[in-house]
């Protein structure tokens, strides 16, 4: 599984570069995409679009992605993206699987569009519920069926206690030096759940869009 950042690269050279991986791999590659949720961290990579500019620039990108890899020369102009004669001379075999993220009505476009396996965290099971079923609902708009993935963070301790206070002290601490954000990548964190009585605790945290 390959993460890489729509924002920084050509989609025509994204899409060359995995039909290359595919063939000397045998086909082992998967491709997870991360649009960026964290905007003090974007901006390091020289990428100074809002949230909703970077879902949009992602979903032109695959749009250009996906049409390479099917074959086709692809002319295409976008708000952010503009491809003229785009062609690749290899199409990857088997057409790696898109991993994708992003909780905003934004991102759930993208998904509903491109995304063969859509990942989300670790958050309470009915929030989680919710949340796949909208992006089922979306995708089968778009006549497709998607995958799912959870990314789960775990702290242990020998007691309860201890872990919730382990939690807290590294939750607020990294926030001191970064923004509070929601669900779609950005910093942020879930209170501590304890597991098991006087046998540990589990911590639900969010530290970044998976990739």
């Amino acid at each position: 599984l390959v993460a890489f950042r729509p924002g920084v690269t050509s989609p025509t050279l994204a899409a060359q570069m995995a039909a290359s991986y595919q063939f000397h791999t045998d086909g082992r590659l998967l491709l997870n995409v991360v649009t960026g949720g964290d905007s003090s961290e974007q901006h390091a990579y020289g990428d100074w679009l809002d949230k909703d500019g970077r879902y949009l620039r992602c979903g032109e990108f695959l749009d250009v992605v996906r049409g390479l890899w099917s074959g086709e020369v692809v002319d295409y102009e976008g708000t952010h993206i503009h491809v003229e004669g785009g062609a690749l001379g290899r199409q990857p075999d088997p057409v790696p699987d898109v991993y994708f993220a992003g909780s905003s009505p934004a991102a759930l476009d993208v998904a509903a569009r491109h995304a063969d396996v859509y990942l989300t965290w670790g958050e309470p099971p009915a929030q989680v519920a919710e949340k796949l079923n909208r992006v089922r609902e979306v995708a089968a708009a778009q006549g497709r069926t998607p995958r799912f993935g959870i990314r789960l963070h775990t702290k242990t301790a020998d007691h309860d206690a201890l872990g919730v206070d382990g939690h807290r002290q590294q939750a607020f601490g990294s926030e001191q030096h970064g923004e509070a954000c929601d669900g779609d990548g950005d910093r942020g964190y879930h209170e501590a759940q304890p597991l098991g009585g006087e046998q540990g605790a589990v911590s639900r945290r969010r530290v970044g869009q998976p990739g």
